[in-house]
Order: C-alpha cells, then structure tokens, then sequence
C-alpha cells in the first residue's frame, strides 16, 4: 500500500497598505510610506511616478526599504502622480494612485511662496476656494511687488 503526501505551500498575495501616503514634499523631493502586511517573502518593491499628463513612467529599481521611499530630482511646482507595487512569489499587489505636486520655486519678490508649505498647500488642494485663495495671493504679491 502506497500512501501519497502532498507537501503544498499555499502563497498569499502580497498586502500593501491603501492609500500611499506623502510624509514630506519639497521643491524636487517626495517622501512617501506605505505598510506591507505580508513581509514573509518579498521579491521586489517600487516605486512608479510620471508627471500627469504624461506617458513616460518613471521607477526604482529597487526600494531598500520596506515601508518608504524618497524620490529626487523632481521638477519644481510639477504635478505628479506616484503608486507603489510589491511582488511577492511572482504575485503583484499595488496602490492606488496618490497625485503630489511638489512645491513651486520662489516668485521674484512673493511674500507667499518663501516657504515650500504655503505653496504645496495652495497648488495641491482641489477645491475651488483653494484655488481662489491661491489666485488672490498671486494678485495681491503682484500688486505689492508693482
């Protein structure tokens, strides 16, 4: 009598935390975090950014970090819109897609763009009265620079 065992291992897709979060935005860096649930066996962790509206990806090769990343050399006052993607035994998990636009550069003269936070605040908001606000402080510095 002959008896058959099956020795299976059962893979569980890789978990990653919804959404991606932005822990630190300057005039050419994004810092961003995230938590993966599944940390038993991870192949390949990255990083996807492209400026929106535009079809060229950007992407690490590698994250050394399970939880963050800092993407440089980004393009002043650019929109850009970012998602992570871990494979874990030939399976894929991804993010959803989190949009940041990194802080402007300094106006000539702006009293409201010297630091990277009122900028970021105003350009990454998308309500309307954001938006106003940041017209009326455009306005205004133009008028006080006149």
């Amino acid at each position: 009598m002959f008896t058959s065992i099956s020795f299976f291992r059962f893979f569980a897709d890789p978990e990653i935390s919804e959404p991606l979060t932005r822990t630190n935005v300057t005039q050419t860096t994004v810092s961003l975090s995230w938590s993966i649930g599944n940390t038993q066996h991870i192949d390949l962790i990255q990083v996807h950014w492209t400026q929106t509206g535009s079809s060229a990806e950007s992407t690490t090769e590698n994250t050394t970090s399970n939880s963050s990343h800092t993407v440089t050399s980004l393009t002043p006052g650019t929109e850009y819109q970012f998602y992570v993607t871990v494979k874990s035994y030939g399976l894929t998990a991804r993010t959803n897609i989190t949009t940041v636009t990194t802080g402007a550069t300094t106006l000539a003269g702006s009293l409201f763009c010297k630091t990277v936070i009122v900028c970021n605040s105003m350009f990454s908001q998308k309500s309307v009265f954001h938006r106003l606000l940041f017209v009326l402080a455009l306005v205004t510095q133009r008028l006080l620079v006149s």
